[in-house]
């Protein structure tokens, strides 16, 4: 009798782990399943392909109804339906992502065609620049048309830069990976996207524009100002692409290489300015016959103005005051004071052309010629205090002379009463 209620017991013991292997093995099955299907939704191709995951949620669901109770229980905090709701859910978010791509895809199209009619613009404009100013000479008209065709060319780079910077940011804003993204599917899209937009191609006809544009042009110190704020902005823009199109070409060399010479480029550009705003500075000097020689760098600045001013505290003695004052006073107030400190020391300051210490000693340097001259030359704030005083006698004077008359004529009409 033991023995058969043992046998019993035994029988019962293992049906019930049996079906409690049974229920596990359900359990992981559709946990198993649910995972499979995220994977497939994460690397979808087409929109296709998520209306098939579609139907696989509901085949899911037809598969596993009649364990919903087995399962509400054990996929706490979740439960059946808001699993299936999740996989929903995330079909068509990712539905939406591939609407997004044919969106930008339609817009990257509609730039691309910009940029290529402002490039054949720009490249027309440049054309023409270099034809008026190879003229021997150049009358009124010509100089007129040669500012018009400027401030054209000036304003069709800017749009076309700006529509170049508008597909680069479309293409960053794919690296803000989601989490429905993988890293090979934002490769993908940012590939496509680059290819279509014809990007490198632009951003080389960018910088190679604007290098022509800066060798061709005679620009104001507020142009170089605002073309070398473009430069550095696109620097700081390269930093940020460049990176990240090395990536999506790793697998050709080809690109790879033009993707480098856009770096070349830009170094080019920004040589390119930086050597156009010492030559203007360098012209300043020259146009009021101050023989200072060239310079190329802030180093180079601050020696030469420091050689060309000991070179004159030499000749103090060996030159009259005159010609010791109307070089003083042009270097110091007409040249540096007038216009060289408030218009090319801000952008050279501000773009680390030259250093605090460097104009520092700029300074420094004119004081001291200032002093050893002083001897010879009568500082200028002595006239003007002269002239003050003169013009304050003469007034005394003049009122003096008026109240004299006025007391002579009131005498005359008395004596004539």
């Amino acid at each position: 009798m033991k023995k058969k209620l043992f046998l019993i017991a035994a029988l019962i013991f293992f049906s019930n782990l049996i079906f409690a292997q049974s229920d596990y093995e359900k359990v992981q099955n559709f946990k198993n399943q649910t995972k499979k299907i995220e994977q497939e939704i994460k690397i979808a191709a087409s929109l296709s392909g998520l209306n098939s995951l579609l139907k696989s949620v509901d085949q899911l669901r037809n598969e596993f109804t009649p364990e919903k109770d087995l399962l509400d229980k054990s996929l706490y905090p979740d439960n059946f339906n808001s699993s299936l709701e999740k996989l929903t859910v995330a079909i068509e978010l990712r539905k939406g992502d591939f609407q997004t791509i044919r969106d930008l895809s339609i817009q990257v199209t509609y730039l691309k065609d910009q940029v290529d009619e402002l490039n054949t613009a720009n490249a027309d404009l440049i054309a023409q620049i270099k034809t008026l100013k190879s003229q021997a000479s150049k009358d009124a008209k010509t100089i007129k048309s040669l500012q018009n065709l400027t401030k054209q060319l000036k304003s069709s780079l800017r749009q076309r830069d700006e529509l170049v910077k508008t597909v680069v940011d479309s293409l960053l804003a794919d690296f803000i990976k989601q989490p429905i993204e993988t890293d090979g599917e934002i490769q993908i899209k940012s590939y496509k996207k680059s290819e279509q937009s014809n990007l490198i191609y632009n951003l080389q006809r960018t910088v190679l524009d604007n290098i022509q544009f800066v060798k061709v042009t005679e620009m104001t110190p507020e142009d170089m100002a605002e073309i070398k704020e473009q430069q550095n902005d696109f620097s700081k823009m390269w930093r940020k692409i460049g990176p990240k199109l090395i990536s999506i070409y790793s697998n050709k060399n080809e690109r790879t290489a033009e993707i480098n010479y856009i770096e070349d480029l830009n170094a080019e550009w920004r040589n390119e300015i930086d050597s156009q705003i010492w030559k203007s500075i360098n012209k300043v000097f020259r146009e009021k016959n101050i023989t200072v020689l060239p310079f190329n760098d802030g180093q180079e600045f601050a020696d030469r103005i420091k050689e060309f001013i000991n070179d004159e505290i030499t000749k103090v003695d060996s030159r009259s005051d005159k010609e010791k004052a109307d070089i003083y006073f042009m270097f110091s107030d007409s040249i540096w004071s007038g216009s060289i400190k408030p218009t090319w020391l801000p952008i050279l300051l501000d773009n680390k052309l030259i250093t605090e210490a460097q104009k520092d000693t700029i300074d420094n340097n004119i004081d001291q010629w200032g002093q050893k001259i002083n001897k010879f030359v009568i500082p200028l704030w002595i006239y003007f205090v002269a002239g003050i005083a003169l013009i304050g006698i003469i007034s005394l004077v003049f009122f003096r002379k008026k109240k004299n008359i006025s007391v002579v004529d009131k005498k005359e009409e008395k004596t004539e009463a």
